[in-house]
């Protein structure tokens, strides 16, 4: 680990997960506060390292004082669920003499409960080699590509919660940081694949959408194989040009990723959203029904929203059943999400719209009731809650089409 300042969650990253360990080293890069104390209750290799602009230095500092046959790596606003936890101890007491990473995905949570999570895919454990290195001053990649290394990379059940992003001041001066490290890393190789991936990002996130497409055509314009980092980008490029209201040439930029990931789930979606857009819901369906059809395998996640097969594409699929007039079968597949996750906010939002066309006044009130123990369930449109419902109802049972 490294960390400064973080004596405020330390103990509560490390506590659950202390004891799978035979070693624990922690850089620490400055703290002011009781971060070096709290890591001395958990480990003797706590070491102090001046903070230089770069997160890898600082990574491979970690890495130096590492002596194990293999090192797992976490931030200080990770955490590992109790289910978690458990998979890892399996994991870890599967571990060989092989040159192996296992491949786990984070999920950035946000603000809101009720928006889910992101997705990222990282070679948390690995077996150690002292030629493995950190590489970048931010968003710091392992290098050389363990492939190159004979390394097998398997891809693991273990998935992290990332809280860092949870707090929209706190993004924002991160947001700015990154910009700042993301610009020394260019001045010094305009060309690096994951500079221009991370810059063309972090521009994304800051709404600069000018700055975001030049560093993210730069970087296809280099690119001499579909790296897995790829998906993303023609997701970033097709999501710019939906924002800016153009769905055509966003489907025209999904497509030619497509014709490199065919089974990537988040363009897929993204396709089937344009062309719902569009109002070509016979295709959004069929793209959909592709999703769901494929067969379940791992995937690359550069950043993108989880659950895309269980919760997003099946909530889309029954919104094109809503606008059809198919409320049974939208009501079937907003059931079945239900069932697995019944308090997913969405989903009883996208349930209560298809009672509100079908006029099922008792369903209808039912989701209302629902809605007061699913997150941010409270914080819905005025159709849902509190405030006008009962004149919302007054105008959605007259004999006449709802214009809700």
């Amino acid at each position: 680990m490294i960390v400064r300042n973080e004596a405020h969650q330390l103990a509560e990253c490390l506590g659950p997960a202390a004891d799978l360990f035979d070693q624990i080293v922690i850089v620490d890069t400055g703290s002011s506060d009781r971060t070096p104390t709290i890591a001395a209750q958990f480990t003797s290799h706590v070491y102090h390292a001046p903070w230089r602009d770069d997160f890898s230095a600082a990574r491979n500092e970690s890495l130096r004082h590492a002596t194990g046959d293999w090192v797992f790596w976490l931030d200080a606003d990770d955490r590992l669920s109790p289910s978690n936890l458990n998979r890892l101890r399996r994991c870890l007491a599967q571990l060989g003499s092989h040159p192996q990473a296992y491949l786990m995905n984070t999920a950035c949570w946000f603000q809101y409960k009720c928006e889910g999570s992101n997705l990222i895919t990282h070679p948390r454990l690995f077996r150690r080699d002292a030629r493995i290195r950190w590489h970048g001053r931010v968003h710091e990649q392992i290098s050389p590509n363990l492939s190159t290394l004979g390394y097998d990379l398997i891809w693991s059940d273990v998935e992290i919660d990332h809280m860092g992003y949870q707090d929209p001041v706190m993004e924002q001066r991160k947001l700015a940081r990154n910009l700042r490290l993301l610009r020394m890393d260019y001045a010094v190789d305009p060309n690096d694949a994951s500079t221009l991936t991370h810059l063309g990002l972090a521009y994304f996130h800051s709404q600069r959408f000018e700055q975001a497409r030049f560093y993210l055509g730069k970087l296809l314009s280099l690119a001499t194989a579909p790296g897995d980092h790829l998906r993303h980008v023609y997701g970033v490029l097709a999501t710019m040009e939906m924002r800016e209201g153009k769905p055509n040439d966003a489907l025209l930029t999904i497509d030619r990723g497509l014709l490199f990931f065919s089974t990537a789930e988040y363009l897929l979606y993204l396709r089937a959203e344009c062309l719902y857009e569009l109002d070509r819901f016979a295709e959004a369906r069929q793209t959909l029904h592709k999703i769901l059809q494929n067969a379940p395998a791992p995937q690359f996640r550069g950043c993108v929203p989880a659950e895309i097969r269980d919760r997003l594409a099946p909530r889309k699929l029954a919104d094109i059943c809503r606008l059809e007039g198919n409320f049974d079968g939208a009501e079937s597949l907003l059931t079945a999400v239900l069932t697995r996750y019944p308090t997913d906010t969405h989903s009883w939002h996208a349930i209560g719209r298809v009672f509100i066309d079908s006029r099922n006044r008792v369903k209808f009130a039912g989701v209302i009731d629902r809605l007061k123990s699913c997150p941010e369930g409270m914080y819905l449109p005025i159709c849902f809650w509190p405030i006008g419902i009962f004149n919302f109802k007054s105008l959605i049972w007259q004999d006449k089409p709802s214009t809700g």
